[in-house]
């Protein structure tokens, strides 16, 4: 019996991205970089998109360019947006949050249940991924992807990492040079 559609589809992801990561990438204009690193590897969850539409009606109009990549919510969407199915990413929800936001309580969730990467940079939402032996990545990760993949130069690196700081990312570093 071949597998439906759907079942190829969730086979191909291996990243879940939170509310924080596309955040940082929304206020600078560079989703389209999390696209061409991402399309058809990655989702964020029910919980994420529905945070991220308050944000927007918070007057955060930079989150615009994130619901418009989510689908089905979007026509034109690239990113999944996946809803709690299996009992243990709702057991693993119910335990998480609080103390984690339901954006990373369901982003970790489903990466413990599905083996997924999560991509996030809240601090608490990583130390229970490490905890739980969930792999990383987040926004600094992401930019030295880009870079030693060939997609920007090292110098465009560093300047959209300055623009984010600029903007209140608490980067853990202030360039990218040691880690390429």
């Amino acid at each position: 019996m071949m597998p439906n559609t759907h079942e190829l589809w969730s086979k191909s992801l291996k990243f879940v991205l939170d509310t924080t990561l596309l955040s940082n990438f929304a206020i600078v204009e560079q989703i389209s970089l999390l696209e061409t690193l991402y399309r058809g590897k990655a989702c964020t969850t029910l919980m994420v998109a529905d945070e991220l539409h308050h944000g927007l009606y918070a007057g955060y109009h930079q989150l615009q360019s994130v619901e418009e990549i989510l689908t089905p919510l979007h026509p034109s969407g690239w990113l999944p947006v996946l809803s709690l199915e299996l009992a243990e990413e709702k057991k693993l929800y119910t335990q998480l949050s609080p103390p984690l936001a339901s954006g990373e309580a369901s982003c970790l969730a489903i990466a413990v249940a599905r083996g997924l990467v999560l991509g996030s940079d809240d601090l608490a939402a990583r130390r229970m991924a490490y905890r739980r032996n969930v792999r990383l990545t987040g926004t600094i990760g992401i930019l030295i992807r880009a870079v030693r993949e060939g997609y920007w130069s090292l110098a465009r690196g560093n300047e959209v990492l300055a623009q984010m700081i600029a903007l209140q990312y608490h980067a853990p570093v202030t360039n990218l040079d040691d880690l390429i």
